[in-house]
């Protein structure tokens, strides 16, 4: 955002913005700060000579009030050429309407430097200027800060890539075919003893004090206890 202008007893705002700001952002950027806002009306605006053209914006430092900008608008309006100017406090910005053939840029700088304020020309590139409808304002205040929300809005960068592209198929080295060499038994000992093949464990010889002779004696007694 290059400039913004907010008038209260209207409940407009006017917005000169880049090609990275887009009308929704400014709409909702007035709308996180408590306040309604609607496009009104959007139109592009020519590309112009920083001094040859139809119209100018200036940067003017030293304001402090509304008198400030009031003694500014005065001082611009009595040069040569200047048809219009609106200068804005919370901006410190001028934007003056300009007869090109007759205006001289040296003189509009002197003009504002010679009541004690500080002058330059910003140079202006393609823009748009966008028009909104602001409702909820109830004074000074609620225009500043609607003004300010504006200029501060930040401008959008491109987005980066979501993914990385793939690369070629043709472009990848072939696998090799080779196998894999057996680990080195002396350096990592227990991948060798991994990587053996498991085998069986022997079963342990049977118990002979374990045979069904040796059960007989034992089963008879219990057979001779449950029949007493």
């Amino acid at each position: 955002v290059q400039f913004a202008s907010v008038a209260l007893a209207t409940e407009t705002a006017q917005v000169v913005h880049g090609a990275e700001v887009s009308a929704a952002a400014l709409v909702e950027e007035v709308e996180d700060i408590g306040f309604e806002a609607a496009v009104k009306s959007t139109a592009p605006n020519k590309p112009e000579a920083t001094v040859g053209g139809s119209s100018m914006r200036l940067r003017i430092t030293g304001m402090t009030c509304s008198a400030c900008s009031t003694a500014v608008e005065s001082a611009l309006k009595g040069c040569t050429g200047v048809r219009t100017a609106t200068v804005s406090v919370t901006t410190e910005q001028a934007e003056i309407e300009v007869d090109s053939s007759k205006v001289v840029l040296e003189n509009v700088l002197e003009a504002v430097e010679d009541i004690g304020f500080e002058a330059e020309l910003i140079p202006m590139s393609v823009t748009n200027t966008i028009q909104l409808t602001v409702g909820g304002m109830t004074c000074s205040a609620c225009s500043g800060a609607v003004e300010k929300a504006l200029l501060e809005l930040p401008a959008i960068p491109a987005a980066p890539p979501t993914s990385l592209p793939l690369p070629d198929p043709s472009s990848l080295p072939p696998p090799d075919p080779s196998p894999l060499p057996p680990p080195d038994s002396a350096r990592y000992p227990r991948l060798t003893l991994l990587a053996t093949p498991a085998r069986p464990l022997p079963l342990p010889p049977p118990d002979p004090s374990l045979s069904a002779a040796n059960h007989r004696p034992m089963a008879a007694h219990r057979m001779s206890s449950l029949s007493a």
